[in-house]
């Protein structure tokens, strides 16, 4: 599949079980390990509030704190000190995405059943990343190393879903239109 073409895999007879609509596109993605006991933590701070609803700040002042903070985890790294960067460019990978979840297919080994943090840039603009406790509904080895894992989103925030959905629909009216680069941010 292309960057930006669609799964035509539907039910054949009853009524369609999906409830939203999934492409394959690129994005900028981490994903971790929820320990057991924090499940419930993650999914509390997803619910009060997406990170997208936080202000970002505009102008000179934004500028130079933004400097200041890249300085810092300069400093940091220098010390030995590091702290986890925030997803960004060199988290791109192939994906399958809608609204409800996503798959992939990676060197990454996820048993069923078992709770996996997510965190994705979905090309719309903002920089701060979606946020979602997912449960792996699927994974499949291939006997090569690789795996197909397939997550459900079991906390999402509703403006964090709108914004994924949206990507899809950015990516599915490019395809449509026939562009090739149709994916945003890809």
């Amino acid at each position: 599949m292309t960057a930006a073409s669609t799964s035509s895999q539907a039910p054949r007879s009853g009524p369609c079980r999906r409830a939203y609509f999934r492409v394959s596109t690129a994005l900028p993605v981490r994903m971790s390990r929820v320990p057991a006991g924090e499940e419930e933590a993650l999914a509390l701070r997803i619910r009060t509030g997406p990170a997208a609803a936080r202000p970002v700040a505009e102008g000179p002042l934004a500028d130079q704190l933004r400097s200041i903070e890249g300085k810092l985890d300069r400093v940091l790294v220098a010390l030995g000190l590091e702290q986890e960067c925030p997803v960004g460019e060199t988290d791109r990978r192939p994906l399958v995405l809608s609204g409800a979840g996503l798959s992939f297919v990676g060197e990454e080994r996820f048993a069923v059943g078992e709770s996996v943090r997510v965190e994705l840039l979905p090309g719309d603009g903002t920089p701060l990343p979606v946020l979602a406790l997912a449960r792996v509904v699927r994974a499949d080895a291939d006997g090569l190393g690789q795996h197909r894992i397939a997550l459900t989103f079991a906390a999402i925030h509703e403006s964090d879903r709108d914004r994924l959905v949206q990507h899809v629909y950015a990516v599915e009216r490019g395809r449509l239109r026939g562009g090739r680069a149709a994916s945003p941010g890809a």
